[in-house]
């Protein structure tokens, strides 16, 4: 999957241990800048179980569809599924 909105601060290792209560995963890979060699805010994450990412990815896309509402009233229900880096909603599309 593609990860958005993430913090500038945040590396690999950060990102891999916050996603990782939500399933085992291949890889976190951040996309870095070429010339300035700083992360771009973006990320590539692989989970071994397609169901934990697309779980994921429909709260991503609940939470920016409804302005935050309808996610809230889920992660409510959920309140395992915490997509908050540092102040930040992370958007979680395909790759």
């Amino acid at each position: 999957m593609f990860v958005r909105n993430l913090p500038f601060s945040v590396t690999e290792d950060q990102l891999y241990k916050f996603l990782r209560p939500y399933g085992k995963m291949h890889f976190v890979k951040l996309v870095i800048d070429k010339e300035t060699e700083e992360p771009k805010g973006t990320a590539f994450v692989k989970f071994r179980d397609a169901a934990v990412a697309a779980k994921l990815m429909n709260y991503s896309r609940d939470y920016e569809q409804s302005l935050g509402a309808k996610a809230t009233r889920r992660f409510e229900e959920d309140p395992t599924i915490n997509l908050e880096i540092e102040g930040r909603i992370i958007k979680i599309f395909p790759a």
